[in-house]
């Protein structure tokens, strides 16, 4: 129970983050530049659809917390990683502090979407 309300509650973090804050889109790979000083936290990569995986990684100098999607090309026991596809980060309140989305990654956004229940 308390696995699928923390799925939710990111699913229902990220799909916020990304519908109302501005997509930042200077250079992809500046926007990714942000999570440096950001360590995986073990045992957290949870699947998200046919292809896609998230994994929380944690800043604790900065009290930061980032959820990161990855495309993944996924079988029935694991799940191999692609590239990234997209980031939000929260601070220590839950407020997002700045997101990212690579270009072309709609699935998602539409995937989260139809996971999320208000």
């Amino acid at each position: 129970m308390k696995l699928k309300l923390t799925r939710h509650i990111l699913a229902a973090i990220l799909l916020l983050s990304l519908t109302f804050v501005p997509q930042l889109s200077p250079r992809a790979e500046e926007a990714w530049n942000f999570l440096d000083g950001f360590t995986p936290i073990p045992g957290r990569i949870t699947r998200v659809g046919e292809r896609y995986v998230a994994a929380l990684f944690v800043n604790s100098e900065k009290q930061l917390l980032a959820l990161v999607v990855f495309n993944a090309t996924c079988d029935s026991g694991s799940c191999r990683v692609n590239r990234r596809a997209a980031y939000s980060v929260v601070d220590a309140a839950g407020s997002n502090i700045r997101s990212h989305v690579e270009p072309g990654e709609e699935e998602l956004i539409n995937l989260i979407a139809d996971r999320v229940t208000v």
